[in-house]
Order: structure tokens, then sequence, then C-alpha cells
């Protein structure tokens, strides 16, 4: 389809609204699903893992795009850190 342009808002740290217009997450991750997946986004590969997730890919990059902008360079390098330890405990299962 034609390129799109999504603008999703964070309040501490949580997406709140898509293109202006508030809604509550299960709402928003259902319109980011819908418009990321008719323009081919969405899938994550790892080695270990692969994934269709549009709207987490786009709420991530948000959220990165905005944390470059508001945080020092230290700040940013520490949330990268315990991005990836985070991910790495879910990938093996670790929350049970």
């Amino acid at each position: 389809g034609d390129p799109i342009t999504v603008a999703v808002a964070f309040e501490a740290g949580a997406p709140v609204a898509l293109n202006g217009v508030p809604m509550p997450l299960v709402e928003l991750s259902a319109a980011l699903t819908t418009l990321a997946a008719a323009h081919g986004i969405g899938r994550m590969v790892t080695p270990d893992v692969v994934c269709d997730a549009p709207a987490a890919v786009l709420i991530q990059a948000a959220h990165e795009a905005l944390s470059s902008a508001v945080y020092d360079p230290d700040l940013a390098r520490v949330s990268r850190n315990v991005a990836d330890e985070y991910a790495q405990v879910v990938e093996q299962g670790g929350w049970f």
C-alpha cells in the first residue's frame, strides 16, 4: 500500500494515543497491528525466535525514537542494557 505515517503518544513510558486519538492499549495495539501488517511491518527474526508482532515492532521503534530524543547518552546506554537483559529473561521463559 501507500506509505503512511503514524504518531504514537506516550505517557510515563506507555503508549496512550495513536495519531492524536487517545485509546486504551489493547485498542491501540489492534489498530497498529492492522496498519503495520498491511505495510509488511512486524516480522521479528532472531537466531532463536521468529515472531509476527506488527504493533510491538512499531511501539518499540516509537519508544526508541522518543528515548533517543530525551535521554542523555549514558542513560540511553543503561536503558538499552536493561532492555536486552529483560528480553533474554522473556526468551528463556524466566517469568515462570
